[in-house]
């Protein structure tokens, strides 16, 4: 073996970058910093092939999505998040946060958790999610979020999916007819 790669440390409001080389099968790597880390993100550039398995808690992943600058990290955390946001009031802040994500496909793959929210707040996320499927500058995002409706309960949705089949973009508008068809309108 040898990996070259990056273990990010974040501690006392700073993050502390440590470059390794794995050349053993099994290896344990020791780091001097003066308190327990909020986050250890191994292979910190996500350049391995392959799937490492690190158990994070749901601070740690909100953490990471909250302070990682690439995309991956970001996408990790809302992933793993994804699968607590019945019952965890952290995972559902983390994700509402990614709705309104200043890269598109963070913004897209947050609107694809919430098909089967329950959260106390899911009256007020649907109507972001409306408010995204009118008004989201990435017309995929707008088409996700269309379809994230449709899977939600389509029949209180039709006037949306009616406005998508009036929007530019043919994904959109395919997403739009979709929804409506799921529909048990009539005109």
């Amino acid at each position: 073996y040898k990996l070259p790669l990056y273990v990010d440390i974040y501690h006392s409001n700073t993050e502390e970058r440590f470059a390794l080389v794995i050349n053993e099968e099994r290896e344990e790597f020791e780091f001097q910093i003066p308190q327990k880390p909020s986050l250890v993100d191994f292979d910190a550039e996500k350049q391995l092939l392959g799937e490492i398995s690190y158990d994070k808690s749901i601070d740690e992943l909100a953490f990471q999505y909250r302070n990682s600058e690439k995309f991956l990290g970001k996408f990790e955390a809302i992933n793993y998040l994804a699968a607590d946001t019945t019952q965890n009031k952290v995972a559902q802040a983390v994700l509402k946060e990614a709705l309104g994500d200043s890269f598109w496909a963070i913004r897209q793959e947050a609107l694809n958790t919430f098909g089967d929210y329950r959260g106390e707040d899911a009256a007020a996320i649907v109507d972001s999610i409306v408010a995204i499927s009118r008004n989201d500058e990435k017309s995929l995002v707008r088409a996700d979020a269309l379809a994230t409706l449709a899977s939600i309960d389509a029949d209180n949705f039709t006037q949306a999916f009616v406005n998508g089949m009036q929007d530019p973009s043919y994904a959109v508008v395919g997403a739009a007819f979709y929804g409506y068809g799921q529909t048990s309108a009539t005109d």
